[in-house]
C-alpha cells in the first residue's frame, strides 16, 4: 500500500511576514554574544574559561558560518576585562646560549617602552663610541703607548746589533726577516768572498754565527712580548674609553629599570658584549 501523499505548494513554504519583526533593518538590532540554540556550548565555554589550571584547552567545532569564531573572541574579551592585566613578555638575546632566548616579564605596557629604549640605546651608542675614538685624548694616549714600546724595541735591537758586532757580524733587517753578514776588516763580505776563505776561518765564523742566532732568538722573544704588552695596553685604554661612553648610556637604563632584576642582568650582559665587540660600533 502506497504511503505517498500529495501536498500543495502553499504547505511547502514558511511565510515570514515583515510585520512579525519589530525593527526596520538589522542596524537597529543589539549584538548578542550568544550562539542561538547552543546553550550547552555556551555553558561549556563559560565553565572552561573559569579554569585557571595550566594544561586545559577549549576546542570548538561546528559548521562554517555559525558564529564560532565571533562568539569565542567576544566572550574572551568580555571575561578578560574583569581579569588582572597580564605582564608583557619580552624575549631578549641570550649571550650564553644564542639558541635559547631569555624571557623578561614586565608590567603591562612597559615591554614596548623597554623595546624602544633598547633601540634608542644602540642608536645613540654607535654615535657616542665613534666620537670617543675620534677624540684627541684617545689618539694622544694611543700614540704615547706606541712610542713607549717602540723605544723598548729599539733598545733591544741596539743590544742585538752590539752583540752581533762583537761576534763579527752586521745585522740586516728586511720585511722577510733578519740576516747576519760576516764582517772582516770592517767590511761585510759576499758569498763568493766567504767561499774563498780558509776553512778554519769559515769554522770560526759559523761558530760565532750560532752564538748570534741564539741571542737573536731571545731578542725576538722579548720583542714579541713587548708587542703583545703594547697591544694589551692599547686594548685596555680602548676598553676604558668605551666603558665611559657605554656607562653613561647604560646607567640611565639601569636607573630606569632598577626594580626589575632580569632587565639589570640583561643590561650587564649587553655591556660586556659591547666591550668585547667594539669594532662593531666604531
Amino acid at each position: 500500500m502506497s504511503r505517498t501523499k500529495k501536498v500543495s505548494h502553499d504547505k511547502l513554504k514558511k511565510e515570514c511576514k515583515p510585520t512579525f519583526f519589530k525593527f526596520q533593518d538589522t542596524s537597529q538590532l543589539t549584538f548578542s554574544d550568544d550562539i542561538i540554540g547552543q546553550e550547552r556550548a555556551v555553558k561549556a565555554m563559560e565553565f572552561g574559561l573559569k579554569i585557571k589550571t595550566k594544561g586545559y584547552n577549549i576546542f570548538m567545532c561546528g559548521m562554517t558560518g555559525t558564529g564560532k569564531t565571533s562568539y569565542a573572541q567576544n566572550i574572551v574579551k568580555k571575561i578578560s576585562k574583569k581579569c588582572k592585566t597580564p605582564d608583557d613578555w619580552c624575549y631578549v638575546y641570550n649571550f650564553d646560549n644564542s639558541n635559547r632566548p631569555k624571557s623578561i616579564n614586565l608590567p603591562a605596557g612597559l615591554g614596548k617602552v623597554f623595546q624602544k629604549d633598547m633601540e634608542e640605546f644602540v642608536k645613540v651608542l654607535k654615535i657616542e663610541i665613534a666620537k670617543a675614538f675620534d677624540s684627541e685624548d684617545y689618539e694622544r694616549e694611543k700614540t704615547a703607548i706606541a712610542k713607549e714600546y717602540q723605544s723598548k724595541k729599539a733598545e733591544l735591537m741596539e743590544k742585538l746589533n752590539k752583540h752581533a758586532e762583537k761576534q763579527g757580524f752586521k745585522v740586516k733587517t728586511t720585511n722577510a726577516g733578519m740576516y747576519f753578514l760576516p764582517v772582516i776588516e770592517g767590511k761585510t763580505i759576499t758569498e763568493e768572498e766567504y767561499s774563498n776563505l780558509d776553512e778554519k776561518i769559515k769554522q770560526e765564523i759559523n761558530e760565532k754565527s750560532n752564538i748570534v742566532q741564539l741571542e737573536t732568538l731571545d731578542i725576538i722573544r722579548q720583542i714579541k712580548n713587548i708587542e703583545k704588552e703594547a697591544e694589551e695596553r692599547v686594548a685596555e685604554w680602548e676598553n676604558k674609553i668605551a666603558l665611559f661612553a657605554v656607562g653613561i648610556q647604560i646607567n640611565d637604563l639601569k636607573e630606569k629599570y632598577r626594580d626589575y632584576k632580569k632587565v639589570l642582568d640583561y643590561l650587564e650582559k649587553v655591556q660586556e658584549d659591547i666591550l668585547k665587540n667594539l669594532d662593531e660600533f666604531r
